[in-house]
């Protein structure tokens, strides 16, 4: 059960002294304990509907209003409150360590299509045989409620539960002394909440206007405008031993979204999290922190992880998948729940860089969250920009990037982006693109694991690992979909950039190589080693790639990935080389001095057309064109109109590259 200001509400233990439980009932005195009954005659058993207005405090009643969770009640004037939090007689000389004399909680979460009923039925079969529990059936504000007392916990505590508008609201009513007839001030409480509370007409969310989709036990709806379509597909688990291994998990990608070229894709996956926690202690822990958030309900950041960056000015919230990169911030903070469970959303940005500036290609909006009985962890990433945001790598006009990229600024800097970034959502001061209220509408349709036209439900145990080559590959080229029936393989592949090029694949197995024909790239022989591929060395075209994962990182050497030593002349200085890394059809780098200094940067998109490249821009937002030989041993630069002179790098380890028009020599 979710508490709210936790380390308060552990603490009623003091509160009981002599009272302990055993068996769930609470029995009084420690020599010779008697059990007591659970009477629940000053429970009305029907309480009338109020009208479509909030109720009138009086003398001996105070007022509270919940807009965000639809709800406004009354409560006794000898009480104080917080949102979700009522005391009887607050202790104002203990520190805030004792809330007071007795206490509500009030949670609210997404009834995932239950009843109070079916709610109150799930709690007590959680129990277990041994308790002496008790239920009654009222009505609240014109709904079915169910009243619950003997429960097992910290405290004694009568339960109410409601459900309005498929949201779920548990009111937590503690310490509950049963055996006391007279009525007490929490008896007073109760009755005060229980015969005012009236649900406001805004809790039913409105109707969404966007597009259906259900596949693969998960449904949600994404407005219009936000995508033209989704690819819907099983991610089988990946099998690296690093860090950042996932599970087997449903994945979509909306297509047509109104940001391109970003370092991440707009995505949604559905993880099995005993799965996800069972793959490495730190993937536990995340769940963990994320666990503790929503029964808390508050945010408690940890501490960034030694192996990346640390002079950030705030720590990290959950995140999965795991990437090799650090949370450089995280603004726009907000719980959010979904049809059958809740989580947390907000705005960041990941790096390994020692001081990486905010920028439209990596920033992106992310909600990580759990299904209310805790089977499925739901990942959302979302790329997001701003107007005032340079296109890859700075803020504003007024904080250049040598201002602030060194260990005296950044601080100072990421903490004015911070509370740039946290202005209110809105045409004059952010206006998010897409709008933050459009990801949130999509977050808050999902229903997962209970699709309504899908049998097909993402599984509980471990998908079976690809057989042979059976899969889909990410290459240096375009996404390959390959399928082996004994030792005959068939596939096809959609390549990147605007040509959409697509190609055929046919061949034969024979252990860890394939000898295959492509209607683009001819024949091919190829070398498999675990999840990696590559052609034979001195083949004509080099075609080679990774079975796609999380990152859908090339390894070095394929693709653009790796270090390239660029051909000295006027442009560049002596002994500079560019170290890149090609995400599937995105490529992204940065160009070093023969002192290691960072003169450029680079980021930009494959295209397939006469050979392949990188259509791009540097940091000063000039176009920046890639064109790559065949074998990956060099390509030639052309920076905007420059087209005398001779730019190129060859890969590092080489001293020379045949471009076909000149060669590339160190």
């Amino acid at each position: 059960m979710k508490r709210i200001l936790y380390s308060i509400l552990a603490a009623a233990v003091v509160l009981l002294g002599n009272y302990f439980f055993s068996n769930g009932t609470l029995y009084i005195g420690v020599e010779t304990p008697t059990p007591i009954a659970t009477p629940i005659a000053v429970i009305p058993t029907q309480v009338a509907s109020l009208e479509n207005t909030c109720p009138i405090p009086t003398a001996d009643t105070k007022f509270q209003r919940n807009d965000n969770d639809g709800y406004c009640l009354l409560y006794p004037s000898y009480s104080t409150s917080l949102t979700g939090l009522i005391v009887i007689n607050p202790s104002t000389n203990s520190g805030g360590d004792m809330p007071g004399d007795a206490w509500l909680s009030i949670q609210t979460e997404t009834a995932g299509n239950r009843t109070a009923a079916q709610v109150a039925d799930e709690r007590i079969a959680s129990a277990g045989a041994g308790f002496t529990i008790t239920r009654k059936d009222v009505t609240v504000d014109g709904e079915q409620a169910v009243v619950v007392d003997g429960l097992p916990g910290q405290d004694s505590t009568r339960y109410v539960f409601i459900v309005h508008g498929n949201r779920l609201y548990t009111f937590e009513f503690a310490p509950w002394y049963p055996n006391v007839t007279a009525p007490t001030p929490l008896e007073n409480l109760y009755a005060t909440v229980i015969t005012s509370l009236h649900f406001l007409p805004s809790n039913t969310p409105p109707a969404i206007a966007g597009v259906d989709i259900s596949d693969m036990g998960t449904s949600f709806i994404y407005p219009f405008g936000l995508a033209n379509g989704t690819q819907n597909e099983f991610v089988p688990q990946s099998s690296s031993d690093m860090i950042w291994k996932s599970p087997a998990h449903a994945q979509f990608t909306l297509q047509g979204y109104p940001l391109q070229n970003t370092t991440y894709q707009p995505q949604l996956k559905i993880y099995s999290a005993d799965q996800y926690a069972q793959m490495s202690d730190q993937s536990k822990l995340i769940i963990e922190r994320l666990q503790n958030i929503l029964q808390t309900q508050t945010f408690s950041p940890q501490p960034v992880p030694d192996m990346f960056v640390t002079n950030r000015p705030q720590e990290e919230l959950p995140f999965l998948p795991i990437q090799g990169a650090g949370q450089v911030l995280h603004v726009q903070e907000k719980f959010l729940s979904f049809q059958n469970g809740s989580g947390i959303r907000y705005i960041t940005q990941l790096s390994q860089a020692a001081f990486p500036l905010i920028n439209k290609q990596d920033l992106f909006y992310t909600f990580q969250g759990l299904t209310s009985d805790g089977q499925y962890y739901v990942s959302v990433i979302m790329p997001v920009n701003l107007p005032y945001l340079a296109a890859d790598y700075g803020p504003d006009a007024y904080l250049h990037p040598t201002d602030v990229q060194s260990p005296g600024k950044y601080p100072e800097y990421l903490q004015i982006m911070v509370e740039k970034l946290n202005q209110p959502e809105g045409e004059g001061t952010n206006p998010y693109a897409p709008s933050l209220a459009s990801l949130d509408t999509l977050v808050q349709s999902l229903l997962v694991g209970q699709s309504a036209t899908s049998t097909l439900v993402p599984p509980t145990t471990e998908l079976a690992a690809p057989v042979g080559k059976t899969g889909v590959w990410i290459t240096n080229l375009g996404k390959l979909t390959l399928k082996q029936s004994g030792p005959e393989i068939t596939g096809s592949m959609d390549g990147y950039g605007d040509f959409k090029r697509q190609d055929l694949f046919q061949g034969t197995s024979n252990g860890d190589t394939a000898s295959l024909n492509s209607q683009m790239l001819g024949d091919l022989n190829l070398v498999f080693s675990g999840n990696t591929f590559k052609t034979v060395q001195g083949s004509r075209v080099s075609f080679c790639g990774i079975r796609a994962s999380e990152s859908n990182e090339l390894p070095p050497g394929c693709g653009f990935s790796g270090t390239w030593v660029l051909s000295a002349n006027n442009f560049f200085p002596g002994e500079s080389k560019i170290i890149m890394k090609q995400v599937a059809g995105n490529v992204m780098g940065g160009f070093y001095d023969g002192k290691g200094n960072v003169f450029d940067k680079l980021s930009g998109q494959i295209y397939w057309g006469k050979g392949w490249g990188v259509n791009g821009k540097n940091y000063t937002d000039h176009t920046v064109t890639l064109v790559m030989n065949s074998f990956e041993t060099g390509f030639e630069f052309i920076y905007d109109d420059l087209f005398q002179l001779k730019l190129c790098a060859v890969r590092d380890g080489l001293n020379s590259a045949d471009l076909g028009n000149f060669t590339c020599n160190l």
